[in-house]
């Protein structure tokens, strides 16, 4: 798990300047389009789709949250 924790962490950070959901999508779209090819909702998560969901519920609560393997360790709490 440590590679793929620190996998989510190189991604989070350059994910860490969108501001809003909109820009977070659209770039999520584009990276599905280069780099997940026929990945589907029964595949398991990888560190781009981790990072980008963790992206996402930081720009909802308006606060960055923990490093991954912190996440992981409390259940998401």
């Amino acid at each position: 798990m440590h590679g793929f924790a620190r996998e989510v962490e190189l991604i989070r950070r350059h994910l860490a300047p969108f501001r809003h959901r909109r820009t977070l999508a659209d770039s999520f779209g584009r990276e599905a389009f280069q780099s997940l090819g026929d990945v589907g909702p029964d595949i398991a998560l990888g560190p781009i789709r981790a990072a980008y969901a963790i992206r996402w519920l930081e720009l909802g609560r308006g606060e960055r949250l923990p490093p991954f393997s912190a996440l992981v360790a409390s259940g998401g709490s």
